[in-house]
């Protein structure tokens, strides 16, 4: 088996770099593996798909968290039309919440001056 990496082809049996070289034994099996139907794992699998949208969404999760704890303090200073204070703790828990969600990472809870 072999996987494409950042544009090398690497044999996944015993992790060798093998170059595009024609003259090269190794290449010339891979050429034949591929004539004969074989078909080398995507540069990028989808597990490491799934982890990076899940370490997007975290620091997705980390910037809102930070931007509703400013929301919270503007609201206990008296600013109006930004939701209540039990709405943004309920925001926040739920953010905090989120990634042992069935919803995480694809769909992120609604802050309270979205609504």
């Amino acid at each position: 088996m072999y996987k494409i990496k950042n544009g090398n082809i690497l044999r996944l049996a015993d992790g060798t770099v093998i170059p595009k070289d024609e003259s090269n034994s190794d290449y010339s099996g891979y050429l034949f593996w591929v004539e004969c139907g074989g078909v080398p794992e995507p540069e990028v699998s989808l597990e490491e798909l799934a982890s990076n949208a899940s370490v997007e969404a975290r620091l997705a999760r980390d910037a809102e968290l930070a931007r509703a704890d400013i929301q919270l303090l503007k609201v206990q200073d008296g600013m109006t039309g930004l939701g209540t204070q039990k709405a943004w703790r309920e925001y926040r828990n739920a953010l905090r919440d989120w990634p042992s969600t069935e919803n995480f990472p694809e769909v992120m809870p609604v802050a309270p001056d979205a609504k």
